[in-house]
């Protein structure tokens, strides 16, 4: 309903949003295809998809256009196509050892268009995850379950972009790297707890996610950076005391 009769400021986003009743409904072929594999030292994965959508239904901005001071965003829609897929392998030389690792791949462009108005807007980057997880303690008294993990995230650059009214722009590349420690805390073989530390974007890099909206506010006048960044450095520190009805 809000791309058919939305008119108004969506504060959320920062834009003003003009519906359209001309809208069709969309509709959609997809077809999947995957791969799986194990052994006892490693495992892994594949899976590919391909879908049509006809009428599928997008948010285009109209360039410098100002509705009550925000940037006007009107829905439109057009055929489309997605193409991807999704990587994963797991290695354990070691019981207690996992080397993970993923990747992540889509292309979605609208049919019989200019390059300007290909790409659809907000189409995620390519993403690698990696992650590293050692077993320290697997059954103890005091300590069980015991867990360190060192994690990586890195997001491709993202320059297939919809240009049409200023829809997007280019997003950078960027890597994140955090932790993580978990133990469950145990008193006469029994879990009285389980606790928790997490460390993400511990090097604090300053990015945007090519997903977010919020990267096309305005400019900020303390960092001379245009738009909200995502989150830097954090740290959580989480305990989980179990119940028994």
């Amino acid at each position: 309903m809000s791309e058919l009769g939305s008119n108004g400021a969506h504060e959320g986003t920062a834009r003003y949003e003009v519906g359209n009743s001309r809208l069709k409904s969309e509709h959609n072929w997809q077809f999947d295809v995957g791969i799986d594999y194990s052994s006892d030292i490693i495992s892994g994965q594949v899976n590919l998809f391909w879908n049509r959508i006809d009428h599928f239904i997008f948010a285009q901005r109209q360039g410098g256009v100002l509705t009550d001071g925000l940037p006007t965003y009107r829905f439109t829609q057009g055929d489309a196509s997605l193409v991807g897929g999704e990587a994963s392998v797991d290695w354990h030389p070691v019981e207690r050892l996992h080397v993970e690792n993923a990747i992540s791949y889509v292309s979605a462009v609208q049919l019989h268009q200019s390059h300007e108005s290909r790409y659809l807007p907000f189409t995620p980057a390519p993403r690698w995850n990696a992650e590293m997880r050692y077993q320290l303690v697997r059954d103890g008294k005091v300590l069980s379950n015991t867990f360190a993990a060192l994690d990586f995230e890195y997001n491709f650059r993202q320059d297939c972009v919809h240009e049409i009214g200023e829809t997007e722009t280019a997003t950078p590349d960027y890597g994140l790297l955090g932790f993580s420690l978990s133990t469950d805390l145990m008193h006469h073989g029994h879990r009285v707890a389980s606790l928790y530390l997490i460390g993400s974007n511990v090097l604090d890099k300053g990015y945007q996610n090519h997903l977010s909206r919020l990267k096309y506010t305005d400019y900020n006048v303390q960092n001379g950076r245009r738009g909200i960044h995502n989150m830097g450095r954090n740290f959580t520190l989480k305990l989980v005391i179990p119940f028994a009805m």
